[in-house]
Order: C-alpha cells, then sequence, then structure tokens
C-alpha cells in the first residue's frame, strides 16, 4: 500500500512539474477564449473591433502569475486600424479560483501608428496639457512602441509606463519649428525622458 501511494504520488508531483514547466516556456495554444474575449470587449467599449487569433495561456513563475499572450490581433477602434502586435493581460494565479479575475497588468506593443491616427485617438480623452501639446505642436510623424498598465483590484489604473521611438516628427517646440525629427523616449505617471 506504501509503495502504491508512494507511486501515485511521485507521478502526480512529476506531471504537474512537467505543466508547469511546460506553461512557463511555451504555453498552452487555445483559440477557446477569443469570442468570449472579443465579445466582453466589445460591450465594455463602443466603437471597438476585436478580432483574435489564438491565445496562449502561459504561467510567471517570478510573479506567480498567469497571463494571456495574442500576437497580431485585428483591433479597430473608431475606424482606426490599431497596429497592435502583442497583447499579454497578466492575472493574479489564485483568482482563478475566485468568482472574479483579477487583472494586474496589460502589456500592449505596436508598430508604426501615425501621427494624425494618434491625434485622432487622443480627441476622446479628457482634456490635458498632453493632449493640447500633440495637438498644436506635432504636425505628422510616425510612433512605434509600448503601452504597460498596471491595475487595481476594481481595474482602475494604477499606473503606467509607455516607452517607444517617435520618427520623421515635425513639431514645434517653444516657437521654433524642428522639422523630421527622431527620437527615444519613455514615459510614466512621475516622469518623462526623451533621448
Amino acid at each position: 500500500m506504501k509503495k502504491i501511494f508512494l507511486t501515485s504520488f511521485s507521478l502526480t508531483l512529476l506531471a504537474l512539474i512537467f505543466l508547469v514547466i511546460f506553461l512557463s516556456t511555451k504555453g498552452y495554444e487555445t483559440d477557446r477564449f477569443n469570442s468570449l474575449i472579443s465579445n466582453k470587449i466589445k460591450d465594455s467599449g463602443e466603437n471597438l473591433e476585436v478580432s483574435l487569433e489564438k491565445i496562449k495561456v502561459k504561467l510567471d513563475l517570478k510573479k506567480f502569475n498567469v497571463f494571456l499572450n495574442t500576437n497580431n490581433p485585428k483591433i479597430k477602434y473608431y475606424n482606426i486600424d490599431l497596429p497592435i502586435y502583442k497583447i499579454d493581460v497578466y492575472f493574479d494565479f489564485f483568482s482563478i479560483f475566485k468568482k472574479e479575475i483579477h487583472v494586474n497588468r496589460t502589456n500592449i506593443s505596436f508598430n508604426d501608428l501615425s501621427i494624425s491616427n494618434v491625434k485622432k485617438l487622443i480627441l476622446r480623452t479628457k482634456p490635458s496639457n498632453f493632449k493640447s501639446f500633440i495637438s498644436n505642436n506635432i504636425s505628422k510623424g510616425v510612433i512605434k512602441g509600448s503601452i504597460d498598465l498596471n491595475f487595481l483590484d476594481n481595474l482602475e489604473l494604477s499606473s503606467y509606463k509607455v516607452n517607444g521611438d517617435l520618427r520623421e516628427i515635425d513639431i514645434n517646440f517653444f516657437n521654433k519649428k524642428i522639422d523630421n525629427a527622431s527620437f527615444n523616449f519613455i514615459a510614466d505617471s512621475n516622469l518623462v525622458l526623451i533621448n
């Protein structure tokens, strides 16, 4: 009896270790959640169209989080095609066993987005100095980068970090026009660095 118990325990432990290694390196790819996630996103935001391909479920061992990863989603917001090539949504592992899943963090990576489309997108945001600066001082160019959003328990935004590069920008800065400029930037809720 002791031998059977020890063998069963060893096989279960081995299977669990294999599952953890598989989920943390390769991930489980599925398309079962695509329509559910697409419908939830459409319900949360009007004028938002989402089409997802495969979703990978992976495990982040360092932070003990589970995350969903999808590549090349087709997303339209107010008829603007967003050139997003990767989305990672991190949530607390233990919240899987609860009624409500707690999303900790979302990372969105995007390819070249024209400044004219950025201006159309920020028209939908609250008035701010940043919105005013972009609308009035930048006339053309392309932006590429990633947005990292951290959330509280109720999906309220707690912090953000945006990094990327701007290319071929025409900008008015302190009443001086700069044509065809390129630079890298990092911005968060406390600081903006431009290189």
